[in-house]
């Protein structure tokens, strides 16, 4: 078996050693994630680049010329995470800003050269990864395990600290 294939039994690899636990979906996401976690550093390490700081490269990528605030409402990141964010891709020449035509104060972020080519290299890794995580479903199951994903992170959008808005809001 491949080092990095899923487990298709029914068993989990040490017995039912969670219990109770298994059965929690708090539990459950957080071990999804410490396993996406794992496969991210796995594909990208070597390029230096965090989820968060490719999130906010993504949507620079999708939505152009938005405000470190505006970034972080579409990327749903806190104010003081978009910041240390936008100051580290800036220092690795991934993205630049541009003063507002009309207000000078006002600094939008695009994507350099480096940036887009840094996206290039690293979807095609990332699709690949999203691709092995959901590999354990059936097709059919891969749809309804994300619309039941995002009907939870919808519903309780409000209580995150950085609430997703999507790019139709005014904020």
């Amino acid at each position: 078996m491949k080092e990095d294939s899923p487990r298709n039994d029914a068993t989990p690899p040490l017995g039912d050693w969670t219990g109770e636990l298994s059965n929690r979906p708090g539990h459950l996401i957080r071990r999804c994630y410490q396993i996406l976690t794992a496969l991210y550093a796995r594909e990208t390490d070597s390029l230096g680049v965090t989820p968060l700081q490719y999130a906010v490269m993504r949507t620079i990528s999708h939505q152009p010329r938005r405000s470190k605030r505006r970034l972080g409402e579409i990327a749903g990141l806190d104010r003081t995470t978009v910041a240390w964010i936008v100051s580290s891709l800036e220092k690795k020449g991934l993205i630049r800003p541009t003063a507002d035509s009309i207000d000078k104060r006002i600094r939008y972020f695009e994507l350099t050269p480096e940036g887009n080519d840094m996206l290039t290299v690293m979807d095609p890794r990332l699709n690949a990864m999203q691709d092995l995580i959901l590999e354990p479903l059936l097709p059919s199951e891969r749809k309804t395990f994300l619309k039941s994903m995002q009907k939870i992170v919808t519903a309780y959008n409000h209580l995150s600290r950085a609430p997703l808005l999507d790019d139709g809001e005014d904020s």
